[in-house]
């Protein structure tokens, strides 16, 4: 990559810190665009009607657009996630950037079924971030044509405090649960091989106009990928707590929700969970010879520093 300029929106968060750390290792200069202040060098600007100065897009050959929220209301995560992504894609139009790269999410299927190819239309949930990402990806081919998007699973590795710190924590309690034997697969993938399919699309000719899955395929089950965080703490048993009693919960749960929320579609999130999954990864392998580098272990393996820095193992 070098000789080229990549811009990466979000670039001090956890996925945007990551892709600019591996598209610098290769050689491109990147520009960091950020919302607040703290990268030397960086354009400060956010996903709002202000967007980013024009000379954070001018010259660039690439714009990696990571920036995006991952809760709050509806009208928050719609605001920034779909008016966000169309401005953001709009103004690298208007300043003649070759390439957009889009990162979406596989929560664009939404959360029925069981098979999940790139051909599927979009079917996002009434949750807000599936809502929302989905709507991200026709603003981004509306205002991008020729838009590449990379539809990542859950992200874990260094930094990853939902998919890694979290799950180690609980396993320290040892008081940890699995619903039924844990058998459900979880769409997960590691944060390094997400920024490795950036840096690929960010420059192969067979990715413009393209959506690829990001995950691990085969995905790991719920109480392998558990398991694999526990061994790091001494403790691989998780208790199971009985299917009815955790969908009982859920339909009481899901009563509570707001509009949008995680807890509105808790009983749909359930039963997605219980299910064998898959997110094949064939479209990646064939038009760009790309898939994941790291398998669940040795993707834990690669995460245990930061967990030990963080004093967690």
């Amino acid at each position: 990559m070098d000789g080229i300029t990549v811009a990466v929106t979000g670039a001090s968060g956890f996925l945007g810190s990551a892709v600019a750390e591996v598209l610098g290792s290769r050689g491109a200069q990147v520009r960091a665009l950020v919302r607040s202040e703290g990268i030397p060098g960086s354009f400060r600007g956010d996903l709002t009607e202000n967007g980013w100065p024009a000379e954070a897009f001018e010259g660039a050959d690439v714009l990696v657009h990571c920036a995006a929220a991952l809760g709050g209301p509806l009208h928050h995560q719609r605001r920034l996630n779909r008016d966000g992504t169309e401005l953001v894609a709009r103004q690298a139009a208007r300043a003649g950037v070759p390439r957009l790269v889009h990162i979406s999410s596989v929560a664009v299927y939404g959360y029925r079924g069981t098979y999940f190819p790139e051909t599927l239309p979009l079917n996002p949930s009434s949750q807000a971030y599936s809502t929302t990402k989905a709507e991200a990806e026709v603003a981004a081919r509306r205002e991008f044509p020729g838009v590449t998007i990379i539809r990542p699973g859950g992200i874990f590795g260094p930094g990853a405090r939902f998919w890694s710190a979290n799950v180690v924590k609980r396993a320290k309690r040892r008081l940890a649960f699995n619903i039924g034997r844990g058998d459900g697969t979880l769409p997960v993938v590691f944060v390094d091989d997400v920024a490795d399919l950036v840096a690929t699309t960010s420059t192969h000719p067979a990715a413009i106009g393209e959506s690829f899955n990001c995950c691990l395929d085969p995905a790991p089950t719920w109480r392998e990928y558990q398991r694999a965080y526990g061994n790091l703490v001494g403790s691989g048993g998780w208790i199971p707590l009985p299917v009815s009693l955790a969908k009982l919960s859920a339909a009481v749960v899901s009563k509570l929700g707001s509009e949008g929320s995680t807890r509105s579609v808790i009983d749909e999130l359930l039963r997605y969970a219980l299910r064998q999954k898959q997110f094949p990864m064939d479209k990646a392998r064939s038009l760009l010879g790309w898939e994941p580098r790291f398998d669940l272990e040795g993707a834990v393996a690669a995460t245990a520093p930061w967990l030990r820095a963080q004093g967690l193992i």
